[in-house]
């Protein structure tokens, strides 16, 4: 198939070529390798996260909390995604928005 054929229609030349299937399932096979523990280790009120790669990832609560299984397993998935928890933070800062409440509100 020659791309060059495609330049004036609207429909996707790559999915016929595939790619996006083959896109999706590198994808796929990315995250399972990035995301996939060996093992999580509690230890008191710590969690620790040994990854497959032979990494680890310590994840603490704030003082006065504590932290669930799947809140700091969640926590640690997240900072190994982004690799420290000020990173992690810095994009949650920049990319929230809160949108006003709509719609009627509740009797009580």
């Amino acid at each position: 198939m020659n791309l060059t054929e495609h330049v004036n229609c609207r429909c996707n030349p790559y999915d016929s070529l595939g790619l996006k299937e083959t896109l999706d399932s590198m994808k796929q096979d990315i995250f399972l390798l990035i995301a996939t523990p060996e093992r999580i280790l509690k230890n008191g009120d710590v969690t620790i996260v040994f990854w497959e790669d032979g990494t680890k990832t310590i994840v603490k609560p704030e003082p006065g909390t504590t932290l669930d299984d799947y809140t700091a397993f969640t926590a640690a998935l997240a900072k190994r995604l982004f690799g420290s928890n000020s990173k992690l933070k810095k994009v949650i800062r920049t990319h929230t928005e809160y949108q006003a409440h709509k719609g009627k509100k509740k009797d009580v």
